[in-house]
């Protein structure tokens, strides 16, 4: 045999098998770990995610995907949400990463509030005059959006002591306080009209996402299912790549 073909012929074998399960799995790519939406956890939590928005009457269901970070896209119904939280709980690998996982409560706020975002968009409620001076819009509503830097101050600290806002998120923007009041309006568990009697300026937002889904939540909407940003299919790197990329996702 030849240099060349001895060459060749060590080129084509397969690589050693890996003993570490979970050094096997780092060398996947992310695309062919065969994670769908419909699978756990995700597939019961957008069912009962579902349920919640039939009791209010809403018609909208936002197009939920596996993707590379949690987020719904501007002006769509389309929420990707982090794939991770759909790998099947293997300690060793996240603790090896310093990746957090999220309880079921936590990711059921996480729906709620990205389909607050997708509700305000595919109606358009960030529009409306009443929308504008309730969440205090200056300018256009898309592009006013603080850059991942954001960090509240002194002046933004005072509003919330005020009771002006839910929590300290809703003071980055108002598409965030839109969401997040929703997401706290659409909570079976919570008595919004009670909790927040105390709060007018907060009870006023809860009101005003109340008049709107029943104003809008019976009408059909427009949405491009394919306007997806970074699904699990266009995921080609590693697990162990994803992980170590400059891509590592946001805070939900």
């Amino acid at each position: 045999m030849h240099r060349r073909d001895r060459l060749s012929a060590r080129r084509a074998r397969p690589p050693a098998p890996v003993s570490d399960p979970v050094e096997a799995l780092r060398r996947r790519r992310v695309c062919d770990l065969g994670l769908t939406i419909q699978g756990p956890p995700f597939g019961a939590m957008i069912r009962r995610l579902g349920r919640e928005l039939a009791a209010r009457k809403i018609r909208l269901r936002p197009n939920f995907y596996l993707s590379n970070e949690y987020g719904c896209v501007v002006r769509t119904a389309n929420v990707g949400v982090l794939w991770t939280d759909a790998l099947p709980q293997v300690p060793a690998l996240h603790a090896r990463h310093r990746d957090r996982t999220r309880d079921p409560e936590i990711l059921m706020r996480v729906l709620r509030h990205e389909t607050g975002h997708a509700f305000c968009y595919v109606h358009r409620v960030h529009e409306r005059r009443e929308f504008r001076g309730l969440f205090r819009v200056k300018g256009d509503f898309f592009a006013s959006y603080p850059d991942n830097g954001w960090a509240p101050g002194p002046r933004d600290e005072a509003r919330l002591r005020k009771g002006e806002h839910i929590n300290v998120r809703c003071l980055k923007h108002a598409d965030e306080d839109f969401a997040i009041t929703f997401q706290t309006w659409l909570n079976p568990e919570i008595d919004w009209r009670a909790q927040y009697a105390a709060f007018p300026a907060i009870l006023e937002k809860l009101a005003f996402v109340d008049a709107m889904a029943r104003r809008l939540g019976p009408k059909p909407h427009a949405n491009d299912p394919r306007d997806l940003d970074a699904p699990i299919e266009s995921l080609t790197m590693t697990v162990a790549e994803w992980f170590a990329s400059a891509g590592r996702p946001r805070n939900s």
